[in-house]
């Protein structure tokens, strides 16, 4: 498995959304969002005021879009080299090349594929990481996320308010049942947690 070398993303930070413009000027509407750092964007064309038309996937409306933001914001980025990522979303399976070797199969759950949980598709690259969260909105929390687009991240299998692990959703690995985050087995989100580096580069595909 051969992954890009570097990719196109825009300069601000992780958790920074950019508006993507319906034309190119200040006062245009926006008409979606992409945020910073680890979602590559592909560049249409550039233009002579400052704008740049490209194209990508909409963190609002999640669908593909094409638009108009400030050619100052773009940015070519290195990708890490050793290792990479592919989440097959059919499969629901993460494999873990290094040096472009398969290495690690984990299973997985993606998103549910309904109008408000699932999984985007792209090339992203990882971002920060922690050891836990949890999300008042769900009622659920979990070990070891690491960043690849915003709010979508690999993490664990979820925990309850008691940071027990919720046996019922464990069980669901191999299907999909996520809010869109990509949720791991424990001993594999901590493996990735403590292995895969920041700019690593992740392709989710069917």
């Amino acid at each position: 498995m051969v992954f890009p070398r570097s990719m196109t993303v825009l300069d601000v930070s992780e958790i920074t959304p950019v508006d993507i413009k319906e034309s190119p000027a200040d006062d245009s509407k926006s008409i979606g969002i992409v945020y910073g750092k680890l979602m590559h964007v592909d560049v249409i064309q550039n233009l002579e005021n400052g704008y740049s038309e490209i194209s990508t996937w909409d963190y609002r409306s999640m669908r593909d879009i094409r638009g108009f933001v400030p050619t100052k914001l773009l940015k070519t980025v290195e990708l890490n080299k050793k290792y990479g990522i592919v989440v097959a979303l059919s499969q629901q399976k993460v494999y873990i090349y290094e040096d472009n070797a398969l290495i690690k199969t984990f299973l997985c759950s993606s998103g549910l594929d309904d109008n408000n949980y699932f999984t985007p598709k792209g090339l992203y690259r990882i971002g920060e990481r922690g050891e836990s969260f949890f999300s008042p909105k769900y009622g659920q929390g979990a070990y070891y996320w690491v960043r690849f687009n915003n709010n979508y991240l690999f993490h664990s299998v979820p925990f309850d308010e008691n940071r027990n692990i919720i046996e019922e959703e464990a069980a669901k690995l191999g299907q999909k049942a996520s809010h869109g985050c990509i949720r791991l087995a424990i001993e594999d989100a901590l493996w990735l947690y403590n292995n895969i580096p920041q700019g690593t580069p992740v392709i989710i595909k069917d």
